[in-house]
């Protein structure tokens, strides 16, 4: 009982966590392991209800028609699968890179200091996805047409899928993960807040680019 509540106080109370990380330099990482496990799960978990209800699976029904049903439900399954890896790889992907990166510019705050404050940001990513899941499930809404982002303001500007696939990433979730890091690390460290702000902009900014190369891939038509 007692570890659920510190898990509790964890995410409502991160400063005073964070500072105990920065004065106790041979604290424990099993609280960081503990809750990024805890954030995997859930990430599968909806990854999986996302394969169950036809998310992106419309390439394969379509294109596939005349083929049998056996061989359809295989590629469903793999479908499933790629999704339960993605849900696990680009989380670990997100927390290992802009912790390494962000430790190269700010030398002066621990590692693991920063590897907890990175689950903040997953914690908006899982939002995130829970919300659009709702939003797919009753609505069909993709996630380029969220009410949420840019992504539906710029499919009137643009026809350009790559523009709108970017635009996509600055939602309402993103920019609050993006700002509570910028709180959380800004008061780790003496630099300018606009200092901070731009290096962790900067490095969001490069992972929505990448992110946005990857969503524009036809990854049905390479299967196939």
């Amino acid at each position: 009982m007692e570890t659920n509540l510190g898990v509790i106080r964890e995410i409502f109370q991160p400063k005073s966590y964070i500072n105990r990380l920065s004065i106790k330099e041979d604290l424990s990482i099993k609280p960081v392991i503990r809750n990024v496990l805890i954030l995997l799960v859930f990430f599968v978990f909806t990854s999986f209800l996302y394969s169950m209800i036809g998310y992106r699976t419309e390439g394969i029904t379509t294109e596939l028609s005349k083929e049998p049903n056996s061989y359809i439900e295989t590629l469903q399954w793999l479908h499933t699968f790629g999704m339960i890896l993605k849900a696990i790889v680009y989380p670990l992907f997100y927390l290992v890179i802009t912790s390494l990166t962000l430790h190269l510019f700010f030398r002066e705050i621990s590692i693991k200091v920063l590897f907890y404050i990175g689950q903040y940001f997953l914690v908006f990513m899982f939002l995130y996805q829970t919300i659009h899941l709702i939003l797919f499930h009753y609505w069909g809404i993709p996630v380029i047409s969220s009410p949420f982002s840019l992504g539906v303001v710029m499919q009137i500007v643009t026809d350009k899928s790559f523009v709108i696939n970017l635009s996509s990433y600055v939602n309402l979730f993103y920019l609050g993960g993006v700002a509570l890091l910028i709180l959380l690390i800004n008061q780790q460290t003496e630099r300018r807040v606009l200092h901070t702000s731009l290096y962790i902009i900067g490095i969001h900014l490069l992972l929505a680019l990448i992110g946005a190369c990857l969503s524009i891939i036809n990854v049905d038509a390479l299967l196939l």
